[in-house]
């Protein structure tokens, strides 16, 4: 009868830590899946700064070229960005509990991060604008302050709306590995 009682208990035990782990490949699939619409999102701005810029510099003169030749070069930043993410997306199989909460840890500060440099690429847009007035690189300045502008309320726009698409997927991970346990020695699924 105690052979029995246990291995029902094993067999709960089994399936509970089953749906968790079913849980934690779906969120984990979820998460992966956000990130590579973002990067393909960027990518895609990467390759319309890139396409406009190089136009503008086959096209344009003054002030106008430097912003096109900014943008070109925050294509080129941008592309590489999103094409090394899009090739390098790791495996959503089963996770290591300890890496999804580290990737997501890590990534949401990281969005941080560029959040507060895009807000500096926007003050050193105005900062260029600004010195254009007494320079005689000022068509120059202005373009590529110009450029900064842009380049920093997208990237801001960008960098903000995926940390907070993230950050509210992230909340849906709490309760998942609220249910998990660790002991020292291995897992305990609360059920």
């Amino acid at each position: 009868m105690k052979l029995l009682l246990l291995g029902i208990v094993m067999l709960v035990a089994s399936s509970a830590a089953s749906a968790q782990d079913s849980l934690l490949v779906s969120w984990n699939q979820q998460y992966h899946s956000i990130n590579r619409s973002a990067m393909t999102i960027l990518g895609g701005w990467a390759a319309l700064n890139l396409t406009t810029g190089i136009l503008g510099l086959l096209s344009t003169r003054g002030e106008v070229r430097s912003f096109h030749m900014m943008n070109a070069s925050w294509g080129v930043v941008n592309g590489t960005i999103a094409a090394v993410s899009l090739l390098s997306s790791p495996s959503v199989d089963l996770p290591q509990y300890s890496t999804v909460v580290a990737d997501y840890n890590a990534l949401q500060s990281f969005l941080a991060l560029n959040v507060g440099l895009d807000v500096a690429y926007i003050a050193t847009g105005f900062v260029l604008r600004e010195r254009a007035r007494s320079s005689q690189h000022a068509d120059v300045l202005r373009g590529f302050g110009s450029s900064l502008l842009l380049q920093g309320a997208g990237l801001l726009l960008f960098d903000g709306i995926l940390w907070l698409i993230l950050h509210n997927h992230g909340s849906t991970l709490v309760p998942i590995l609220d249910r998990v346990q660790f002991t020292g020695t291995g897992l305990r699924v609360a059920l």
